[in-house]
């Protein structure tokens, strides 16, 4: 049936792959933890999405899905990069995409 050769290359293929998918979920994990824009919303009436960014909120934009024809929900614009913005539409919407331009940090240098 098997060879004892074969048997091994199996087992080392698959001692690989598991590396290499521990590997990629490691690095899924160090993605999704680096310091970016935050947002968590609530439903009541309407969508509320609170936002916040250590580095200020520059825009935001959210659109419906496709399904509904990808509607601009939220087009805001913020001049003063405030940390927190809160922005809200109509829950008869589901958020298709969004889009959250933080503000750089540049600095003055004599």
């Amino acid at each position: 049936m098997f060879k004892k050769s074969n048997v091994a290359i199996m087992a080392t293929s698959i001692a690989i792959l598991s590396v290499a998918g521990l590997a990629g979920a490691a690095q899924m994990k160090a993605a999704s933890t680096t310091r970016a824009a935050g947002m968590n919303c609530t439903i009541p009436n309407n969508v509320s999405c609170k936002i916040s960014s250590a580095k200020g909120i520059k825009s935001v934009l959210i659109k419906a899905g496709a399904a509904q024809n990808n509607v601009i929900l939220v087009n805001k614009s913020y001049n003063s990069c405030p940390k927190q913005v809160t922005v809200t539409w109509d829950s008869a919407f589901q958020m298709g995409s969004k889009s959250i331009a933080e503000c750089s940090s540049m600095k003055l240098t004599n």
